[in-house]
């Protein structure tokens, strides 16, 4: 059982583009459709708690929201393995001296 569920319908370019997103930043999710009934009630609940009426519902653990939202997916990436024990620096720069003569 995956911690992040989507919400969606066939056809729905905002669900659709969710997946991909969730699917590219390596979060593993389950998607209900809308059309199953029990699906249906549970993204109804969902859907009220948010005072929305659109499609996709995420819920992802104690976040909920509605619509693509790609700033909040990027949230929910896993880390990158080491990336606590890196310090950023500066890509290291050349100078070009150009002489006329």
């Amino acid at each position: 059982m995956s911690d992040v569920v989507v919400y969606g319908r066939a056809n729905c370019v905002q669900c659709t583009a969710t997946g991909r997103k969730l699917q590219a930043v390596g979060v593993d999710y389950a998607y209900r459709d809308v059309s199953d009934p029990a699906a249906a009630r549970e993204a109804q609940q969902v859907a009220e708690r948010l005072g929305v009426r659109q499609l996709p519902l995420v819920v992802a653990g104690d976040q909920e929201w509605a619509g693509y939202r790609p700033d909040r997916i990027a949230r929910l990436s896993p880390p990158e393995v080491g990336a606590a024990s890196r310090e950023w620096s500066p890509a290291p720069t050349r100078t070009m001296s150009l002489e006329v003569g």
